[in-house]
């Protein structure tokens, strides 16, 4: 359902136009503004601070979040304590973040992005063999690929050290 409503940015008034956009792990919404900029704007697992997509933690990501706060009541989600990797193989660098539970012996891992953005779940199940699932992105399997089997062998890796 989408609302509309004005926000405030640089001492000027603008309309917004704002489409929730249903996600398992974060409030999200896409966002078109009276100037016909749009993106997308989701909250932190972390700490429930505002993120306007591929810009981080910006003033107009805070500011559409406390004008959101006043258009309805939303209810926040769970805040997430994330351990963040960095791993590097050949030229490849990636930047993630993990949570960790467990689930009839299957180990589950919720996996986020550089930007914060949850970016799929892997489990290893009791056999030992990685699933992915839960991708909130249709070409996740192939455009990712590499970037989940590195974060495989990082996680493989941990594991070994335990």
């Amino acid at each position: 359902m989408e609302n509309s409503f004005y926000l405030k940015i640089t001492n000027h008034i603008n309309a917004v136009r704002v489409t929730p956009v249903h996600h398992p792990c974060h409030q999200l919404y896409h966002v078109v503004f009276e100037d016909g900029y749009e993106n997308i704007f989701f909250t932190d697992v972390e700490t429930g601070n505002w993120i306007e997509e591929d810009l981080g933690e910006t003033a107009l990501a805070a500011g559409f979040g406390e004008g959101l706060s006043r258009l309805k009541d939303s209810i926040p989600m769970p805040l997430k304590s994330l351990s963040w990797c960095r791993a590097s193989i050949a030229t490849m660098v990636v930047n993630f973040g993990f949570c960790t539970s467990l689930d009839e012996g299957n180990t589950i891992f919720e996996l986020y992005a550089d930007n914060h953005k949850f970016l799929c779940n892997l489990v290893k199940n009791k056999q030992g063999k990685w699933i992915m699932f839960g991708s909130q992105r249709t070409s996740m399997e192939h455009q990712y690929i590499n970037q989940v089997q590195v974060i495989i062998s990082v996680l493989e890796g941990m594991a070994d050290c335990k």
